[in-house]
């Protein structure tokens, strides 16, 4: 059963009720959707809750082209975003900041990337923060990075929620790639349509429910959801995220080196790169899976541990369930 958006009477006097920030950024709806379906729980508990959009200031295309999306690989993982316009937001000081993020390139989206290290990076500085990342599947990079901002920015990040696609994570490759193509989740009909399924909505009502709950009385650095599975890992994705991602600032720096955005020599790269990840995800599939098993008894706890949140205080149960 979907999870509907719908507020139930208010529980919390204003004196009790935290003010929460939640910034989003969404081209197909869905990031709205997970942001709006975590913060829910806060706005029945009481709390004092805005939603915030980011705002770049040329907007990114939906559905996107080959060469628009993949040419943006460079700065993406260069961590050159595009200007955003200024955070449309109430006047702080907020109790809770939550960040809505999508992962590309295994790298925080372009607009998160500009908020975090332009000058409205200021709304998260001193602040709980909360990061919430909806992607594919491959999300540890991406999520580590969006960590880095964050706390370079001022912010104490005290909890992580993520969101991934249902089905299968092989057909979710392609079924995803056809989706951004063609704006349509069931583009390929004879696979499972692209997306966030309902049983993912509804454990971010849960957790949001528990966070909501915790945030009334809770300390400014204590973790809301520390006891929580809040994320689900594929060891063998996050090995190959390790395997391939060390050679993305490569790319990067090359492309970016011969070519700006929106150049013919851009759009060559751009094929390129979508090649690249074709032949990664047909040729080294396998090769990673018997690498991760075959090294399994050294791999699993470096990667449990790359999915830990980064900070010192958390209980060992924060880690990946």
């Amino acid at each position: 059963m979907a999870v509907t958006l719908s507020l139930a009477p208010q529980t919390l006097t204003p004196e009790l009720g935290k003010r929460v920030l939640v910034v989003w950024w969404s081209q197909s709806g869905q990031l709205e959707k997970v942001a709006r379906a975590f913060a829910r729980p806060f706005q029945v508990a009481g709390h004092d809750v805005h939603f915030v959009a980011l705002r770049p200031i040329t907007p990114y295309p939906f559905p996107w082209k080959i060469t628009t999306f993949f040419g943006e690989f460079p700065e993406t993982v260069l961590g050159r975003p595009a200007p955003i316009a200024p955070l449309d937001a109430p006047a702080g000081p907020w109790d809770l900041v939550v960040l809505t993020s999508q992962v590309w390139f295994l790298s925080p989206s372009q607009p998160f990337a500009a908020l975090l290290s332009g000058p409205d990076r200021a709304v998260v500085a001193g602040r709980r923060v909360l990061t919430l990342v909806s992607c594919r599947n491959m999300w540890v990079s991406g999520w580590r990075r969006l960590v880095a901002l964050t706390e370079a920015a001022g912010g104490r990040v005290t909890d992580r929620v993520v969101a991934t696609q249902s089905g299968s994570v092989f057909a979710s490759y392609f079924t995803t790639l056809a989706w951004m193509l063609t704006g349509k989740r069931d583009a390929i009909k004879a696979l499972p349509a692209a997306g966030i399924g309902d049983e993912t909505f509804d454990r971010l009502d849960a957790l949001g429910t528990i966070a909501a709950a915790r945030l009334t009385d809770a300390a400014p650095d204590a973790p809301l959801l520390a006891d929580q599975p809040t994320a689900s890992i594929s060891h063998v994705h996050t090995f190959g995220e390790r395997v391939v991602g060390a050679i993305f600032p490569t790319f990067a720096h090359l492309i970016a080196a011969v070519s700006r955005p929106g150049t013919p020599l851009r759009h060559v790269s751009a094929f390129g790169m979508l090649a690249f990840m074709l032949t990664v995800v047909i040729g080294l599939f396998v090769p990673f899976l018997i690498a991760e098993r075959l090294l399994r008894r050294w791999t699993t706890p470096w990667l449990d541990g790359l999915a830990r949140l980064p900070v010192s205080h958390l209980s060992p149960a924060a880690g990946v369930r």
